[in-house]
């Protein structure tokens, strides 16, 4: 009996401790095959390229496409902890969005504010716009900036002379030519006098115009030759 009885301990030592190690081995197993949540994955990717809204504030649905990707990846992870991974992930992934969407968009917009001549007010085309259902002639908006200096961007008209130029038409895009003149609204149009000893060339870029801006308010604006803009003007960038 005690030999047998000795002969059987080892074995079950034996057992034990391979069950003993078993279990222990089993929660590290699992944990060790969680995937990484693909989401939060494609949340650092588009974090990272969330950079580029320094170049237009049109890319700024990547920060945006960025975070919801964070936040569907962490809802996935907190649904199924036992098959899914990368919580830090996500969180950077978040992280770099919002830090990159500040980033580009303080560019941007210091870029904006140094590009604008101190002393001028930055007006865009629409500012020039009548609203044509309330029946207007000329936005009071415009109205209001009369003989007050104005920063407004746009690209040169072609006309014959091409150098040593005093005086152009300024519109708003480059599709815009001699031969579609007819297309063009009259708020679509303004022109442009330099001032000064100011001369420049015709460019087919677009071009940064600053300086006192003539609203012709005159019934046909017959004042100013049919056209109710003109920009008496000493910048050109």
């Amino acid at each position: 009996m005690t030999a047998n009885t000795l002969g059987q301990e080892p074995a079950n030592l034996g057992d034990a401790n391979a069950d003993f190690f078993a279990e222990d081995e089993e929660p590290q197993s699992r944990q060790r095959y969680r995937r990484v949540n693909l989401l939060a994955v494609l949340s650092v990717a588009a974090g990272a390229l969330s950079i580029l809204t320094m170049f237009h504030w049109l890319l700024g649905f990547l920060p945006v496409a960025a975070l919801v990707l964070a936040l569907l990846g962490l809802r996935q992870i907190g649904r199924a902890p036992e098959e899914y991974t990368g919580q830090r992930v996500a969180i950077t992934g978040a992280a770099l969005a919002a830090g990159m969407w500040l980033f580009g968009s303080g560019v941007i917009l210091f870029s904006h504010i140094r590009e604008v001549p101190i002393g001028y007010e930055a007006i865009s085309w629409q500012t020039l716009k009548p609203d044509r259902s309330s029946g207007e002639i000329l936005p009071q908006g415009a109205i209001d900036l009369n003989e007050k200096r104005v920063y407004l961007k746009g690209y040169m008209y072609p006309g014959r002379q091409v150098m040593n130029i005093k005086e152009f038409l300024l519109v708003p895009t480059i599709g815009h030519c001699k031969f579609c003149s007819s297309a063009l609204a009259k708020h679509e149009i303004v022109k442009v006098q330099l001032t000064g000893d100011l001369r420049e060339e015709y460019t087919t870029h677009q071009v940064g115009i600053g300086g006192k801006l003539q609203v012709d308010q005159s019934p046909g604006f017959r004042h100013s030759g049919g056209l109710p803009y003109t920009i008496e003007a000493d910048v050109f960038q």
